[in-house]
C-alpha cells in the first residue's frame, strides 16, 4: 500500500499484517507519513495504490495528533459526543487522572496534558460502545511524568482485545507495548 499527495510520494510500498488483537507499531522521523498511515487505517483517506485490508465496516476509534475538542464544552461533554448512553464519565475521567475541577471547566481552560487525557478517554468510551479498531497518534504527549505510568495502565487496561495502531515518541511506543504485555508489529517508515 502506498500513498502521495499528486505527483508528490508520502508513504512507499508498506506491508504489515497484524493478528486479531494486535498492537502495530508506526515508526519512523518525523514527516515520514506516520499520520497519514495513521489516517489511512481510519479510513479518512484511501491510498494511491494498494489497499488496507481488514478496516472496512469496523467501527473506529481515534486519538488524532493534535487535539479535536469542542473547545467550549467540559471535558465531560467532550467525551459524551461519541457516547449512545450516559455512563459514569466523570468516574472515568478522574481514573485518567482528572481531577474534578478540571473535569467541570471548558476544555478551553485545561492544560495540554488535562486536554490529552479528555481525548483518551473519549477514544476508550468508543472502545466501550464497541469499537474494536484504535488508533493512537501520540496520545501521551504532554502528559507529566508521574502521572504517565497510571495512565498507560489505564489505556493498556480499557484496550485489551482491539486492534490498535500506535504512534508515541514519548514514551517510545514499544516501550507502551511492553507495559500492555502486547507484542507489537513493528513498522518503520523511512524518511
Amino acid at each position: 500500500m502506498g500513498f502521495a499527495y499528486g505527483d508528490t510520494p508520502v508513504i512507499g510500498q508498506v506491508s504489515a499484517t497484524v493478528p486479531d488483537g494486535g498492537l502495530l507499531v508506526l515508526q519512523g522521523p518525523n514527516g515520514s507519513g506516520k499520520t497519514t498511515l495513521a489516517r489511512l487505517i481510519l479510513g479518512l483517506a484511501a491510498p494511491t495504490s494498494g489497499e488496507v485490508a481488514g478496516v472496512a465496516g469496523r467501527p473506529k476509534a481515534a486519538v488524532f495528533q493534535e487535539d479535536r475538542l469542542a473547545e467550549s464544552l467540559t471535558a465531560v461533554a467532550n467525551v459524551r459526543l461519541v457516547l449512545r448512553g450516559r455512563g459514569s464519565l466523570p468516574a472515568a475521567l478522574e481514573a485518567a487522572g482528572l481531577d474534578a475541577d478540571a473535569i467541570g471547566r471548558p476544555v478551553r481552560e485545561l492544560s495540554g496534558g488535562q486536554r490529552r487525557r479528555v481525548c483518551l478517554v473519549r477514544a476508550l468510551a468508543a472502545v466501550a460502545q464497541g469499537a474494536s479498531l484504535v488508533v493512537l497518534d501520540e496520545p501521551f504527549t504532554g502528559i507529566d511524568r508521574e502521572g504517565l505510568p497510571d495512565l498507560l495502565a489505564y489505556a493498556g487496561e480499557h484496550l485489551a482485545g482491539c486492534d490498535v495502531a500506535l504512534v508515541s515518541h514519548e514514551p517510545p511506543a514499544t516501550e507502551v507495548a511492553a507495559l500492555w504485555g502486547r507484542d507489537p508489529v513493528v513498522l518503520t517508515l523511512p524518511q
